[in-house]
């Protein structure tokens, strides 16, 4: 890959899924629960819908970073006060 920004880089992959069934539990959980929050007003008129959605929005999305975080593994700490704000001149 080649650019005129300063190494290393950071480089995100994304991914085009269409059919929710490729789509992970977790993430579609989340999507679920902020589709509940979005329609549970109009959906029923009790204020109290909304609280029970937001509720069950906060449990997914805690169980999906939690999940991400023990796939992702650890992550490299650089001690240097410099490289850890992303200034990596001092790597070079």
């Amino acid at each position: 890959i080649y650019s005129d920004q300063p190494g290393p880089l950071t480089i995100r992959y994304l991914a085009n899924l269409t059919d929710p069934n490729d789509w992970d539990a977790l993430f579609t959980e989340v999507l679920v629960a902020a589709l509940a929050i979005k329609i549970a007003h109009p959906l029923t008129h009790k204020a109290g819908m909304i609280d029970i959605a937001r509720a069950a929005y906060d449990r997914a999305l805690d169980a999906a970073f939690s999940a991400n975080a023990i796939q992702r593994g650890g992550r490299l700490y650089t001690g240097a006060w410099a490289a850890q704000r992303g200034d990596f001149r001092s790597l070079r």
